[in-house]
């Protein structure tokens, strides 16, 4: 069986090479030698493995050599020195994933400073408490407000994944020392700050008294951006995944 299918990385730790299994911690029992260099022996024990065959078969063990599933479930043949023995304490393993569909581009080349974290909000303080994180990072406003001074959350999440089922409001988006522009959807309508409030009522976006901005506030952003801001997105966004 080739790993093609598994998605082995060769420089991903060992648990990330072999499949996604949840919670693992345990350490490798083999260390490297110089007799072991170049040995790609790799032996799965004590788990749930998800063999993804015909039949969905589940089994507890998993044997690799070299670049090819040598071996699944029953008898898994002599271990040597050089064998990496990963026991699984139960744990999953499945085959790695391929995700066709995360529009990297897109979300490396939103503008302003995006916080992808805001993925992992599940509270409006949550969302503040990581856009103030953020806020250290971004470069003071030093006279006018560009794009460049804004901290941005554009689309990628939902209000419903918060507890009060909304976006931060003017009076909490204050709290944050930097323009900010929220927004769920990826070309509609946001919440800012009063920092943000003059950007967009000077590029021709309405921005209501509450902080609610209207359509084309993406874009009033966008217009200003540089190819040095976009490749700093790229590897923002690079550091978070």
């Amino acid at each position: 069986m080739n790993l093609d299918k598994w998605r082995i990385v060769a420089r991903l730790p060992i648990a990330s090479t072999v499949a996604c299994v949840v919670g693992f911690t345990t350490p490798l029992l083999a260390q490297e030698t110089d007799q072991c260099a170049g040995v790609n022996d790799i032996l799965l024990t004590n788990g749930k493995i998800l063999t993804v065959d015909e039949n969905d078969s589940v089994v507890t063990s998993l044997r690799i050599r070299g670049n090819t599933i040598d071996s699944v479930g029953g008898e898994q043949g002599d271990v040597s020195t050089c064998t990496q023995t990963i026991d699984l304490q139960g744990r999953t393993v499945i085959p790695g994933l391929i995700d066709s569909h995360v529009h990297w581009i897109g979300r490396a080349s939103r503008p302003g400073h995006n916080v992808a974290e805001m993925d992992n909000a599940f509270s409006v303080a949550q969302a503040i408490e990581i856009l103030q994180k953020k806020a250290q990072t971004v470069p003071e406003v030093d006279g006018e407000v560009t794009v460049n001074n804004f901290i941005t959350a554009i689309g990628g999440y939902s209000t419903l994944q918060f507890a009060e089922g909304r976006l931060p409001n003017l009076e909490e988006l204050d709290a944050i020392a930097r323009p900010v522009y929220l927004s769920v959807g990826f070309g509609g309508s946001g919440q800012t700050n009063s920092a943000g409030i003059a950007y967009f009522e000077a590029h021709g976006v309405q921005v209501s008294e509450d902080g609610q901005v209207g359509q084309g506030g993406r874009d009033a952003l966008a217009a200003e951006q540089t190819f040095e801001d976009k490749k700093r997105g790229t590897l923002d966004l690079m550091a978070w995944s």
